[in-house]
């Protein structure tokens, strides 16, 4: 908390709120919407598929890496820049899902809920780079607690307090708050340092120049080519060269299953509270605002893990926990409407669920490569998110077909059991898990 002290760090949890805010609101917070409105559990289930930018943005993460945006650029840096400009999108999404009818617009609201994925993954791609480029690698487990606490309270008022604002006075005026809420990013955007932009030729790329010369391709033809190596082919390249084929291969595997239990069964999490009887209010007082604070907790604890033990150790305690946090709502379904099970369950959910979060975050900072900070912590991060949306989008299918919630959460913790074992193996053979590169010093 001392660390709160140096600028840098400060700046970290405004962005850090600016990247969680938006997260429930495409799904947590707008399933409780959906589901007062009466909206059928499966449609609720597949309105999650909005979230699949999160998993696809390594896909434009090369643009935001290497693209500079006129006028913009100049002025505020290429990270500021697209950090900015994600952020309006982000609140242009927000105004118009407040707009919002479920019963005869789903479809409009379906619309809104794609561009604010897009924009907030667009965010989180800028301000992951702008993290790791900004701090020394030593700073790096600290900044990765900083963005996990201001991720939390992004989530506290994405949750809590959009549920509270719901019922006093709608949906829609919360919706509109929240948009407000993103001012907070922008505040961190103008104030953050900027970066210096890493120069030099990558892995490979004199290479490629030298084969581009000979190929008479052309003046025009020979610089695309080679921007396009550097900005899309190059990353990968310099990821799987260090680490070699096989061990880089189940990294990725490793990550793509880390948080898989957590993903699916969070969809369904917002309507299991409603259906056990618990009401808008007792949510946001539980599972909004006490649990988020309890998450905080337990992300700090994974930020000291990280320094004490090292990233590849705490992910091995990250994934353990953060798996087994599932079953303590399997125990509750079997509570019903019973608010101190409520609690429990929470506490152990959150606790467990920040510390795994901080750790996953450590972890690939760790893998990550400064002159390729957008794009291979873009990769990184959507391999952790993908096979939970494809999973998560069929959750309420999954629901149906194991005969209720106990065996659905049963069933979401089992799905750690392969990641757990990966962690293991992927600890064993990473002699080291230091950034590649020390980082531009910021201007």
């Amino acid at each position: 908390m001392r660390a709160l002290g140096q600028r840098h760090v400060a700046i970290m949890l405004l962005l850090g709120f600016s990247s969680g805010l938006p997260f429930l609101l495409s799904v947590g917070t707008l399933g409780v919407w959906l589901t007062q409105a009466h909206v059928d559990i499966k449609t609720i289930g597949l309105m999650s598929l909005a979230n699949f930018a999160y998993s696809f943005k390594f896909l434009w993460a090369p643009m935001v890496d290497n693209v500079p945006l006129p006028w913009l650029n100049r002025a505020l840096g290429r990270r500021r820049a697209w950090m900015l400009v994600s952020q309006l999108a982000v609140i242009g999404a927000l105004i118009a899902l407040s707009q919002g009818d479920p019963l005869n617009g789903l479809d409009a609201m379906a619309l809104a809920a794609i561009l604010l994925a897009f924009g907030s993954a667009t965010q989180d791609i800028a301000v992951d780079a702008w993290r790791i480029e900004v701090a020394p690698p030593e700073e790096q487990p600290l900044m990765a607690g900083i963005t996990t606490l201001g991720y939390r309270l992004g989530l506290l008022a994405a949750g809590a307090g959009a549920l509270f604002m719901a019922t006093r006075p709608s949906w829609e005026v919360a919706y509109l708050i929240m948009a407000a809420a993103m001012l907070v990013g922008i505040v961190g955007t103008a104030l953050a340092p900027r970066t210096a932009e890493p120069k030099g030729p990558v892995p490979g790329e004199e290479t490629v120049g030298d084969a581009l010369a000979r190929s008479g391709l052309g003046e025009g033809g020979a610089r695309v080519t080679q921007f396009l190596y550097r900005a899309v082919v190059a990353p990968f390249v310099d990821f799987f060269a260090r680490h070699g084929l096989m061990t880089a291969v189940l990294i990725l595997l490793l990550i793509s299953l880390y948080s898989i239990s957590d993903r699916v069964m969070g969809v369904l999490a917002s309507p299991f509270y409603i259906r056990q009887g618990f009401t808008t209010d007792e949510i946001a007082i539980v599972s909004k605002t006490y649990g988020v604070w309890i998450g905080i907790v337990g992300a700090l604890l994974g930020g000291v893990a990280a320094i004490r033990l090292g990233p590849k150790l705490t992910l091995i305690f990250g994934v353990l926990l953060g798996s087994a946090s599932n079953l303590a709502f399997a125990w509750l379904t079997t509570r019903g409407h019973d608010m101190t099970a409520f609690v429990v369950a929470i506490t152990f959910e959150n606790a467990l669920g920040g510390f795994s979060g901080t750790a996953l975050i450590a972890f690939i900072s760790s893998l990550t490569n400064v002159k390729f900070s957008g794009t291979q912590y873009a990769l990184f991060s959507s391999f952790a998110a993908l096979p939970g949306k494809f999973v998560g989008g069929g959750s309420g299918y999954i629901l149906e077909a194991v005969g209720g919630y106990y065996g659905f959460f049963i069933l979401t913790a089992a799905m750690g059991i392969p990641a757990l074992i990966l962690a293991i193996v992927v600890a064993r053979l990473l002699p080291s898990a230091a950034p590649a590169n020390k980082p531009p010093a910021p201007v």
